[in-house]
């Protein structure tokens, strides 16, 4: 089941989760896609972790209240509330913080060169 839920969550724009004690912190864009079309453009994110049901049945996801970090400034910025704004192109991983569980996800600003 949770690699399921993993999966589901990195084709919707989810991030690698980590865990701690059963729970995992994922990071998602509220929109379908972590691409800011261009340097001043914005993305909402929201930091959602698993909670196991009573006896052990099944799992939600519940959002809470983290602590946000970019990994590249220059390319992108994020506020206490997880808006990111793209400063400019490139990348930029987005971390956030609950308790002791960490989320990532990799945002792009503008299009990105193909590789050779």
């Amino acid at each position: 089941m949770r690699r399921l839920l993993l999966i589901f969550l990195m084709a919707c724009g989810g991030s690698s989760p980590s865990s701690s004690n059963g729970q995992m912190l994922v990071v998602q864009a509220v929109g379908a896609s972590s691409t800011i079309a261009a340097p001043g453009g914005t993305l909402q994110l929201a930091a959602y972790q698993s909670v196991v049901g009573p006896y052990g049945s099944g799992s939600t996801m519940e959002q809470v209240m983290a602590n946000w970090s970019s990994s590249n400034i220059a390319v992108a910025t994020v506020d206490p509330n997880g808006l990111v704004t793209g400063v400019a192109n490139g990348t930029a991983v987005i971390t956030a913080t609950a308790s002791s569980r960490t989320g990532q996800l990799t945002i792009t600003v503008g299009a990105m060169a193909p590789a050779m």
